[in-house]
């Protein structure tokens, strides 16, 4: 007869594996909600619409070089820290030194990083009204409302007024 191996069998999870699972997801959704805004689609023949890839094609080049900067000091440091500092401080002071030069970057970006796309002024859409069929004697009785009465309207509604 066998005897039967009497180990106990490891049911759950260590509390560092479900942290680093919770993190990874964490930032999994945040980085589909950072693409699907940079990448969204703008309004066709439209100048300065949609995502900000559309929008600022220089912006979202550095951002992403900055980006991508920040992973190689995070996996640069995570294997061989500061000698002075432990991993965590040699990461953020890295990724500190990064921040700033991606600002410094944005600052003398030449010819500028950023574009400004001038707005069409509002206009309000044309309204469609019935027209009738101009009758051959004229209309001896004058109309009720002058045209200069008519309010017109000179910011979009909901505006500020700012």
């Amino acid at each position: 007869m066998n005897k039967r191996n009497r180990t106990p069998v490891r049911l759950g999870r260590s509390r560092a594996e479900i942290g680093t699972a919770v993190a990874v997801g964490a930032v999994i959704v945040v980085l589909t909600g950072i693409a699907i805004w940079l990448l969204r689609p703008g309004s066709p023949g439209v100048a300065g619409g949609g995502g900000l890839v559309a929008r600022q094609p220089r912006a979202t080049l550095l951002l992403v070089l900055v980006g991508l900067a920040g992973l190689l000091v995070v996996l640069r440091f995570r294997r061989r820290p500061m000698k002075r500092f432990g991993t965590r401080v040699s990461i953020a002071i890295g990724l500190g030194v990064v921040a700033v030069a991606g600002i410094v970057a944005a600052l003398v970006w030449p010819g500028g990083l950023l574009r400004d796309y001038s707005v069409a002024p509002f206009s309000p859409p044309p309204t469609s009204t019935p027209s009738s069929t101009p009758s051959s004697t004229p209309s001896s009785t004058p109309s009720s409302t002058p045209a200069s009465s008519v309010p017109v309207p000179t910011a979009p509604t909901g505006s500020s007024g700012g």
